[in-house]
């Protein structure tokens, strides 16, 4: 294997990596969650209240301390032949100053009987330029999940939650918790496009190495 193809391939890599990180980060919602997009129908929802929205707008900027993240969260019913599921934050509000707007949070999903989830993190940075107070309206949305089947026995009451990570050039007027059953058409790219990059990269390296052993054979 020459040269040329491996550096190709290295390059290749390096510009899917660069894709992930576009892609996660622009996206500017035209519009609020409709039926279809991030799942058939919307079976839970949850305004947060103005003590809640406050406390989201106290948080320090651009990443809040540990001890001062609201816990936001959300319950719902699930079960395993109605899989899969997407929870999903619709925040309002404006712009600070003129320039972009970057929101992210972390959380996931638990059994209501039980303590602890697997953390994941959501983000919505948005490299559209915003003028000082004009409004904004960014949806956060997990990748989708399942239930196990094994899990129905034990109940289908669940609940999500999210903290507050970074918040930066965003002020709250309000913000929705949803959660969403079915397949949507708005799917999580930046999932799959991230196995791609790691493919790809496993390919050039057993590449790099097929093409030294190559060379010692050849000088033998």
């Amino acid at each position: 294997m020459n040269k040329t193809l491996l550096f190709f391939i290295s390059k290749f890599s390096f510009i899917g990596v660069i894709t992930l990180l576009m892609l996660t980060a622009c996206s500017k919602a035209p519009h609020e969650p409709k039926s279809g997009e991030y799942g058939k129908q919307l079976i839970a929802s949850y305004d947060l209240t103005p003590e809640q929205i406050e406390a989201l707008n106290k948080t320090s900027m651009p990443k809040p301390d540990m001890k001062d993240r609201p816990d936001l969260g959300i319950g719902f019913n699930a079960n395993a032949a109605d899989n899969p599921y997407r929870f999903v934050i619709v925040a309002r509000g404006h712009a600070i100053t003129d320039g972009e707007v970057d929101l992210r949070f972390i959380g996931g999903v638990e059994r209501s009987s039980q303590q602890g989830y697997r953390p994941e993190a959501y983000r919505e940075d948005d490299t559209h330029s915003y003028k000082a107070n004009e409004p904004v309206l960014l949806v956060i949305a997990s990748d989708p999940f399942s239930i196990d089947a094994t899990q129905n026995s034990a109940g289908n009451e669940f609940g999500t939650h999210a903290e507050i990570t970074e918040r930066n050039n965003f002020q709250f007027h309000s913000a929705q918790l949803q959660i969403w059953q079915g397949k949507g058409s708005v799917q999580s790219w930046t999932r799959y496009l991230g196995f791609a990059v790691i493919f790809i990269g496993i390919f050039a390296f057993v590449l790099s190495r097929t093409n030294l052993l190559a060379d010692a054979f050849n000088r033998r």
